[in-house]
């Protein structure tokens, strides 16, 4: 069973140690990588991979803080996507030169880590470079991350680490250099009567104020009426939005179930308050 006290946080060092500690035996494919035959095949060109001076210097290649991007919640964690990555991999070896290989299939946690994970070893012309668990939590009641969106968003977050050990983006893991770019590109801003970090100019006021909008062309001038009907009705897995009868109320999820809604009804005729239907984006009006 999974133990509760021990939650799964970060790039953990030794997983194999950790996941025997928490997860039953009858889990064997993700506490101890199997290595298949088409991967043993690798093992004896581990380390042996060369690179030239101007390989080595694009992989090493100091950051731009402008690629940088944060979490938008109250711990700030900087990070790069994952095409960032791979497009320093493509520059330096050139494209088809690497590739992950999965190690089994995804295994799944269940609540409360709730995680999907993934192990992938990295090739990089026909040199074996590595092997991580890439993790991805899951969003319940979301209809925004589907579990293959996971099984991706895990296998993304593998590439980040293993191209870690490459000497990649160094200075995303150094507390000094993190703190200097949060004093320069992100602030602070209270949301929620909570202190979250966001990239200096970003703001959800444009997205309220395009649900605003939305919601006027669909309710008229009964917008709280609107919001209420649409936050209280029920999610495919039973789960509420939220019930909130204000925008300014909203979690930056429930914004995004929300304007989620609003877009399947102006797609489609779908029956709202007082028996009114919606219109169909250029379609015929109905009348009230």
């Amino acid at each position: 069973m999974i133990n509760e006290d021990a939650p799964l946080k970060g790039d953990i060092v030794n997983y194999k140690e950790e996941l025997a500690k928490r997860i039953d035996d009858d889990i064997p494919s993700i506490v101890e990588p199997s290595f298949g035959a088409p991967v043993k095949a690798f093992l004896s060109k581990a380390s042996k991979l060369e690179t030239t001076l101007e390989q080595t210097t694009i992989l090493t290649e100091p950051l731009n803080e402008v690629e940088v991007q944060i979490i938008p919640d109250s711990v700030g964690m900087i990070y790069l996507p994952w095409h960032w990555y791979a497009n320093r991999l493509n520059k330096a070896f050139g494209i088809g030169q690497w590739t992950l290989v999965p190690e089994g299939k995804p295994d799944r946690l269940p609540p409360p880590d709730d995680l999907v994970l993934f192990g992938f070893h990295l090739i990089i012309q026909g040199c074996y470079c590595g092997f991580v668990y890439g993790e991805q939590r899951m969003v319940s009641g979301s209809d925004r991350m589907t579990y293959g969106d996971c099984i991706e968003g895990a296998r993304s977050n593998a590439l980040s680490r293993l191209c870690k050990h490459l000497g990649m983006a160094p200075d995303l893991h150094d507390k000094l250099w993190a703190n200097a770019w949060r004093k320069k590109w992100a602030e602070k801003k209270s949301v929620r009567n909570k202190m979250m970090w966001q990239r200096k100019g970003e703001d959800q006021t444009n997205v309220k104020e395009d649900l605003e909008e939305d919601l006027k062309a669909i309710y008229g001038d009964s917008i709280k009426d609107g919001i209420l009907e649409l936050t209280s009705s029920k999610m495919k897995d039973g789960t509420l939005i939220g019930g909130k009868d204000s925008i300014n109320e909203m979690s930056e999820g429930e914004l995004y179930l929300l304007a989620k809604k609003l877009k399947r009804m102006k797609e489609t005729k779908v029956l709202v308050s007082g028996g009114v239907k919606a219109e169909k984006e250029g379609g015929e009006k109905n009348e009230r």
